[in-house]
């Protein structure tokens, strides 16, 4: 658990961070359950998603982003923040292909994500 960040919650609620204090351009990463998490806030929009690229698992975290697509800083790969899509180098034809999206919660004085069951607790 980050310092100062409280853990899951039973009904799936991961908090990432302080809602107060995000901002645009802000990458909050957590791991939860030994996978990475990213919280994005770009352009007034805020996105959850797996901090791992299926290509060859390279953290996205300091990826190029435009507010709606994403860059794998390894290779290049671009992907749709909000459905998780990759676009490039080809469309995505399998789910696999894509990156693992989930809802942003804003909850009491915390912003975090909803992560689907057995994601939730240790």
């Amino acid at each position: 658990m980050a310092w100062g960040v409280p853990g899951a919650s039973a009904d799936g609620f991961l908090p990432m961070a302080r809602a107060q204090a995000l901002r645009d351009g802000d990458r909050i990463t957590r791991t939860h359950r030994g996978r990475r998490w990213l919280l994005i806030q770009e352009e007034g929009r805020t996105f959850g998603l797996e901090d791992r690229c299926p290509h060859l698992e390279a953290a996205l975290a300091k990826g190029d982003c435009d507010g709606h697509r994403l860059w794998c800083p390894k290779h290049g790969f671009c992907f749709d923040l909000s459905s998780g899509a990759r676009l490039s180098p080809t469309p995505s034809t399998t789910s696999g292909d894509s990156l693992a999206v989930r809802p942003v919660t804003f909850r009491d004085l915390w912003v975090g994500l909803r992560l689907r069951p057995g994601e939730d607790t240790p």
